[in-house]
């Protein structure tokens, strides 16, 4: 189940003979979703409960949208350390991220930046990326995919194969089914000269200088 930093606790009816009750508390705690869906089974007669206390229960059920400033750049699988990898979110187009030379033989792989989206499980619906084209950005990321954390701490795929066109501006990916996770990975799996022999008989071998990848940006929301 999804971790949630939020949860219920119920005073348990104390008086059976005379049916007396303590009042509902309610407050902060960490728990599993499970967790949390156990608690509420335990509030008695929910439905006739006051207004205040369903909608606080039901506050506690919802997942909120990734908000694109809380997000944070937390690791990569390399970098070249040009840029601080924070910039790999700035909407920028003199600084960057690029993996590490080597890191792409033939320009393919699986580079990634892995990227904090909130404190909290939040949901994820729509990945942008700015890259530069060619012919100034050869090592732009051309396929790319996108890994979440789910529950147990594994990583797990939760995007389609996407593909970066060879243009400017922010280009927009909508997940079929949002996602809720606290921290998500853009994997790098091509970069943009290495479509250019994709599918001839006798591929071209990329020259070493072209054995990485990278973009401008990425967003989430």
């Amino acid at each position: 189940p999804t971790l949630r930093v939020a949860a219920i606790a119920v005073t348990r009816l104390d008086n059976m003979s005379n049916h007396s009750t303590e009042p509902l508390i309610l407050q902060e705690m960490a728990c599993s979703y499970r967790e949390l869906c156990k608690l509420v089974s335990r509030i008695p007669d929910m439905q006739n409960q006051p207004e205040e206390i369903v909608w606080k229960v039901a506050d506690f059920f919802r997942v909120m949208p990734v908000v694109s400033d809380d997000v944070v750049a937390v690791n990569a699988s390399s970098h070249d350390n040009r840029h601080p990898l924070e910039e790999s979110l700035t909407p920028f187009t003199n600084t960057w991220w690029i993996s590490e030379l080597g890191s792409m033989p033939s320009g393919k792989g699986e580079e990634f930046v892995e990227f904090e989206l909130a404190k909290t499980v939040c949901r994820l619906s729509t990945f942008k990326i700015e890259i530069p084209p060619l012919p100034s950005g050869p090592l732009s990321v051309r396929t790319l995919r996108l890994d979440c954390k789910g529950p147990g701490g594994s990583w797990q795929q939760c995007s389609p194969i996407w593909t970066v066109l060879n243009r400017t501006g922010l280009q927009s990916f909508e997940l079929d089914t949002p996602v809720d996770t606290r921290y998500c990975r853009v994997v790098c799996l091509s970069n943009q000269i290495s479509q250019l022999f994709e599918g001839q008989v006798h591929e071209v071998v990329v020259t070493f200088e072209y054995t990485c990848v990278g973009y401008f940006c990425v967003r989430f929301e």
